[in-house]
């Protein structure tokens, strides 16, 4: 197995992980930042009052509850493969010490591109306490991606450099 699929197999596992961590931290936030996410919620069903749909704040909300999670999964089981596979091959060009760190480190990296920078949009719409609570809860999931993607990726990599390979077959008598 080379370094690009022993990545995606430890991103998987490590994803899965990732998603049910994140998820149940979105929970959280989605109910402590209720009022401001129903304010927000008001205005898009007012705005669709107007069309065909006829959908209230409370029935988004209701929605964005139930299905939140089942996405979050998703994602990281989506973003796991892919990302699990970029860090196998890259896994030699991350700064760190071991596989651990390594994995950190690049967990750190995706936070910063897709939480802080990206993430961003979302503090405009929902205010500062609701960027702030899913940068902290991003933080906590990739860290934790992250550690588990170099220890499980370190634990089944095997180099093949360091296998000895037997050239003759004998029989054992």
């Amino acid at each position: 197995m080379g370094r690009g699929s022993t990545g995606a197999k430890s991103g998987l596992v490590a994803g899965i992980i990732y998603g049910i961590i994140l998820s149940v931290l979105t929970e959280i936030i989605l109910f402590a930042e209720k009022t401001t996410i129903m304010a927000v919620l008001d205005v898009y069903a007012s705005d669709l009052s107007n069309s065909v749909i006829k959908i209230t704040a409370s029935q988004l909300y209701s929605a964005e509850v139930t299905l939140a999670p089942v996405g979050i999964v998703i994602e990281g089981i989506i973003g796991g493969l892919v990302l699990g596979g970029i860090f196998g091959l890259s896994v030699n060009k991350i700064p760190g010490k071991n596989d651990k760190v390594k994995g950190m480190v690049f967990g750190i990296i995706l936070w910063i591109i897709f939480d802080v920078l990206i993430g961003l949009g979302s503090r405009s719409e929902y205010g500062n306490t609701y960027f702030v609570l899913s940068v902290i809860a991003g933080l906590l999931a990739v860290i934790i991606y992250g550690y588990l993607l170099g220890l499980l990726f370190n634990r089944w990599w095997v180099d093949p450099e360091k296998i000895k390979q037997n050239e003759t077959f004998t029989f054992n008598n």
